[in-house]
């Protein structure tokens, strides 16, 4: 008994190494079954073998194949004694797992697995009834329609009708309010049956439902990493709800859906950190900033609690401490907001209705929402001021699937094991994987969905829009696959874009102030020298009236130095390395002088003043890319922390990229932005542009002309200028091809 009650102990263990756990609990089932054998004691053996088998179902390490093998054998043996005459309840319950084994076991015949899978199910409902235990019930019903969802054979019409009533089923006590998880779930499973059989009002009356399981329990979670956890569970839900609505012609609320569903942390800070309190009261005004200033505390210490590198505070909360007085301090945020709410209708309203996301756009840049789901892509338009959405809002982009977005992104064995491809080459700085992935993706991306939106565009009599890429889209070079004489922007969400607009006027009459870091020294010993870093920074800073330029090279740009510039700086421009970190976004960050480092963790904190700056140029590695494995459309990365932390425009790099090519596309951009005084989406298209026509006579010429202007001092100008001359052929365009240029991005108005 003790050995089975210690393996139960160790199966549960909510800390430490999951594998570790079940590894131990296994081995004290198998020394309870040295006594616990059939013949002298069939009760506790038949317990005992139901426990072994659940932990081999549970382990997430060794043969999987393998492991549930196992875990059959054992309820089958515990199956002998639970039978449905002498444990009906038990016999109901390891039929139940039973038959979750055989639904996941990846190898023989699937079909048979899967008929086994239903026999069980169906056999646990004799005894799981919903009058006698509703909560098993539902939980056998769900199994039961997964079983019935990927089985093969048969008619399979009449096999996803009965998964639709099994899930059904279950949903008659998986209630949002009573199990939120459970709902979730199941509701999703629902939905995506509805979905893919292009039954759009049942998919979205399911998907409605698992969204509202899912706020409750994102409301009901006090930590950051809590909230994303929720927001990853429901996968899709957003997007292809949006999609049902849209193809419901339900166009305003696709787009209010989307908007919801973005950058919920993001929209959170924005709404707690932009209201207008003016029309509140002195108590209400004085509680609100309590609460949240608070909750941004509270916040800003777990992220320190994430950080590995960070010193430990041995007074510190517990994660469950935290989490608990992240939720009182929301409650009590809510209760202030309700209460300002009866005197000041709409304060600090939770989401956006469709004329207050139509009045984030621009008239001559609508906002565009992009999403991919398995049924094919969309682009709803959302031009300025617009009362309603009419159907040529929509764009429908057919060949536009997540298949196919997932085909951009990755390449794939025939085992479905990514081997290379545009992500990889993304992350990892393999030039050669992302040379070829990125020519072909541009090709696709104006062929399927660019050119497309902007033929749209055209016929609204505009050729520019503000892109809201869902999903991992944002992660793809969308500005760059526009058709000429399109420009796209890019931005988080619509609240984060009016943020960024109203930012942007009230510091439009400030004079341009310079912050400038360039070629950040010393550097650890295998990164290479950014020689052409510096070089950048002062061609940039001819733009700025003298006394108005504050550069940091080298040894000077330390973490200090660029807190003391900020006040006061319009512009703020990062020539250093940088990195996406993907297993820790909060570490993603930008290199500084000294081992200093600028991360994505101490933007969300709030301890730069940022409150002058109009644009923030990331000219780095890596520095555009988003959190892509979990919750992407939570926009996780530098230009959104940087829109939060109060900088209205931000440009960054999707990939790793040449210093020197760099500096001549920034020069470029800056020119067109402060002395053409072109809008900071139009500068950086023709900047990239410029780059990609550049051609080796004109790049030696530019270098010369910087050389000369150093006093020959530059000697990276010098020999960039000496091998361009040299180059065979004059007229070749040496940074033609897209990897050079079609990083770039810009986020803002």
């Amino acid at each position: 008994m003790t050995q089975n009650n210690l393996g139960n102990a160790y199966r549960r263990l909510p800390t430490g190494p999951r594998s570790a756990n079940l590894a131990r609990a296994i081995e004290c089932y198998t020394q309870a079954l040295r006594f616990r054998t059939a013949e002298a004691a069939p009760a506790e053996y038949a317990a005992t073998q139901h426990d072994l088998g659940t932990a081999y179902q549970e382990l997430p390490v060794g043969d999987r194949s393998a492991n549930l093998a196992r875990a059959i054998e054992c309820y089958t043996q515990a199956l002998r004694f639970y039978t449905a005459e002498a444990a009906p309840l038990d016999y109901a319950m390891t039929q139940t797992n039973l038959g979750v084994a055989y639904r996941g076991l990846p190898v023989g015949d699937r079909s048979a697995n899967l008929a086994r899978a239903i026999e069980c199910c169906t056999q646990a409902l004799r005894f799981y009834t919903a009058e006698a235990a509703p909560v098993e019930y539902a939980a056998t019903q769900h199994n039961l329609g997964l079983a019935y969802s990927e089985l093969p054979a048969g008619d399979r019409s009449a096999n996803l009708a009965r998964a639709i009533e099994c899930y059904t089923q279950a949903l008659r006590f998986r209630t949002a309010e009573a199990t939120p998880a459970d709902c979730r779930s199941t509701a999703l499973s629902l939905a995506d049956l509805h979905f893919g059989q292009d039954r759009w009002t049942e998919a979205h009356t399911a998907y409605s439902l698992a969204i509202r399981a899912v706020e409750f329990l994102y409301q009901a979670t006090g930590s950051e990493v809590g909230r994303q956890a929720e927001l990853w569970a429901a996968g899709n839900a957003v997007a292809a709800d949006a999609y049902c609505l849209a193809r419901l012609d339900r166009f305003a609320e696709a787009v209010q859906r989307l908007e919801a569903g973005r950058t919920r942390a993001l929209s959170e800070a924005l709404a707690r950190d932009r209201v207008t309190l003016r029309e509140a009261s002195d108590a209400d005004r004085v509680a609100f900033v309590a609460a949240a200033d608070r909750i941004k505390a509270l916040e800003a210490e777990g992220r320190r609690g994430q950080d590995t590198e960070a010193p430990k505070m041995p007074e510190g909360r517990s994660f469950a401490e935290r989490s608990a007085e992240l939720v009182r301090a929301r409650e009590d945020l809510a209760k202030v907001i309700q209460r300002i709410r009866a005197y000041r209708p709409g304060f600090a309203g939770e989401g956006l209705d469709y004329s207050e996301i139509a009045a984030a756009a621009s008239p001559p840049r609508p906002l565009v929402y992009v999403l991919a789901s398995s049924r094919g892509g969309l682009a709803l338009l959302v031009p300025a001021e617009s009362q309603a959405p009419v159907p040529g809002h929509a764009v429908w982009l057919d060949r536009l699937t997540a298949a196919r977005v997932d085909e951009l992104l990755v390449q794939r064995r025939p085992s479905g094991e990514v081997r290379g491809g545009y992500l990889f080459g993304q992350v990892t700085g393999d030039l050669d994987q992302l040379a070829a992935a990125v020519t072909k993706n541009i090709e696709i991306l104006c062929r399927e969905l660019l050119g497309p939106l902007a033929g749209r565009l055209a016929e609204l009599g505009v050729a520019a829009a503000t892109v809201v890429p869902v999903g991992r889209l944002s992660l793809l070079p969308l500005p760059a696959a526009a058709p000429e004489g399109c420009t796209i922007a890019l931005a988080p969400s619509a609240r984060a874009l009016r943020a960024a607009a109203r930012a942007m006027r009230e510091r439009a009459g400030q004079t341009p102030v310079l912050l400038a870091v360039g070629n950040p020294l010393p550097l650890p010993a295998a990164w290479k020298s950014l020689r052409y870093a510096e070089l950048e920074v002062r061609v940039i800073e001819q733009f700025f009236a003298p006394g108005l330029r504050r550069i940091l090279p080298g040894e000077a740009a330390t973490s200090t130095a660029v807190a003391q510039g900020l006040p006061g700086a319009t512009h703020l421009h990062l020539a250093c390395h940088g990195g996406f970190d993907p297993e820790e976004p909060l570490d993603s960050a930008l290199y500084l002088a000294g081992g200093d480092r600028l991360t994505l963790r101490n933007l969300l904190d709030g301890n730069l003043d940022l409150s002058s700056q109009r644009l923030a140029v990331l000219s780095a590695c890596q520095t555009g890319i988003t959190e892509f494995n979990r919750i992407p459309d939570e926009v996780i990365g530098l230009p959104a922390a940087f829109m939060q932390a109060g900088v209205p425009g931000v440009v960054g790099t999707l990939w790793p990229v040449n210093d020197r090519c760099t500096a001549v596309l920034v020069a470029e951009f800056y020119r067109l932005m402060l002395a053409e005084r072109r809008d900071p989406a139009t500068a950086l298209d023709s900047a990239r542009r410029c780059l990609r026509e550049a051609t080796a006579l004109g790049l030696a010429e530019w270098f010369e002309r910087r050389y000369a202007d150093s006093g020959g001092t530059n000697l990276a100008a010098y020999d960039a200028a000496v091998e361009l001359r040299s180059h065979p052929d004059p007229a070749d365009r040496p940074y033609a091809h897209p990897v050079y240029w079609a990083g770039f991005t810009y986020s803002g108005p």
